[in-house]
């Protein structure tokens, strides 16, 4: 059978402030984050069953979407001598989508005139990868963007060999 498998996503880094006087006072500062990677998408396509006798079955198709990458479980905090942390946005931060995945089954090879019946078609699976979790939070604890959507998924199973055909039509 065939067997495809996407790559996970990663973290974003994260995002670090000191003052080299000792004391900060913030007015207004937006921190944007970066976001998580997109998992791999993957495909698989399995090859067809041979004609000649005994026709073979399909071949199976197995194919998974890799993870999005999440963000890192962080808060925005502050320590020594900061004043205004409150005058801080925190943006961006979305965590990574899943990879999508599509699987075909091969088909089932034809039926010969020594063995009459078709092959079985192949079968296929499918799982779309799990989207990323966003896990960043401001000052006030909250998280500030949503979860990567999962993967897509597709799957086609294999078509059955056509069985051998030995009517004569007669006049």
């Amino acid at each position: 059978g065939a067997t495809a498998t996407g790559g996970a996503g990663n973290a974003p880094g994260n995002i670090q402030v000191k003052s080299l006087n000792g004391a900060i006072s913030i007015a207004g500062l937006t921190l944007t984050m970066g976001a998580g990677g997109a998992g791999g998408a993957a495909t698989s396509l399995a090859s067809d069953g041979q004609a000649p006798c005994a026709p073979g079955v399909g071949g199976a198709a197995t194919a998974t979407g890799g993870a999005g990458g999440s963000t890192p479980d962080k808060t925005l905090s502050a320590t020594g001598a900061v004043t205004g942390l409150g005058n801080v946005t925190v943006t961006g931060g979305a965590a990574g989508a899943g990879g999508n995945a599509k699987a075909t089954g091969g088909s089932g090879g034809n039926g010969a005139q020594a063995c009459k019946n078709g092959a079985k078609g192949g079968d296929a699976s499918a799982t779309g990868g799990k989207g990323g979790d966003a896990q960043i939070k401001n000052a006030s604890a909250a998280l500030i963007a949503n979860g990567g959507n999962g993967g897509a998924m597709e799957v086609a199973v294999g078509k059955g060999g056509k069985g051998w055909s030995d009517c004569i039509a007669t006049p």
